[in-house]
């Protein structure tokens, strides 16, 4: 059993409407969360885990906004890595979430939502590899639709212990009025 923590993280989020509305950007900690992760099975053929993942709000901004609106968030996940060939691997992903949204009056409410996701990932080298995943959330809000994400990355090993990505993701199913992406980089180390 592996635990870890995530501590909170500045981010800056924004929309760009697509027609009509208004565009915003409002810097914002994202929450904290604590998570518990158990690996079934490590095997050649196959690598598969259960994870159990709480978010906790950290006060900023003190309204309703940003990923929890403000409510703490559970997640219980299952995922499975499946080498298809020496360079190509498969995985997925099955989480099911109680987290929070807006409903049509205002209010924010917890609701239950399912993610999963399928992906294939490309050894280019020994020390690069791409990613390319699709992620459903069934529904995205309380009572709202499906949302369909794309996501792409690369990432590099530059030694032993350190890992850098650079990653793009687009909401391909977009709530009306919204198109929504994101552009991000990452630094993993290893002690």
């Amino acid at each position: 059993m592996r635990s870890f923590f995530c501590h909170p993280s500045l981010t800056l989020s924004g929309r760009a409407p697509i027609s009509g509305g208004r565009s915003f950007r409002r810097p914002a900690f994202k929450i904290s969360g604590v998570g518990f992760k158990h690996n079934l099975r490590d095997l050649p053929w196959m690598q598969d885990a259960l994870e159990v993942f709480v978010t906790l709000p950290t006060g900023y901004p003190a309204e309703a906004y940003g990923f929890t609106f403000s409510i703490p968030t559970y997640l219980l996940g299952y995922s499975a890595s499946l080498p298809l060939h020496d360079r190509v691997g498969l995985t997925t992903t099955q989480n099911f979430n109680v987290t929070s949204g807006v409903v049509g009056s205002g209010a924010v409410r917890s609701y239950f939502s399912y993610q999963p996701s399928l992906g294939f990932s490309y050894a280019v080298t020994s020390r690069t590899s791409l990613l390319v995943q699709d992620q459903l959330t069934i529904p995205t809000a309380p009572g709202g639709s499906t949302g369909n994400r794309g996501f792409g990355a690369i990432q590099q090993s530059v030694g032993a212990n350190v890992v850098v990505d650079v990653e793009f993701e687009q909401n391909l199913l977009p709530s009306p009025g919204f198109d929504q992406h994101s552009l991000g980089a990452g630094l993993t180390f290893r002690p």
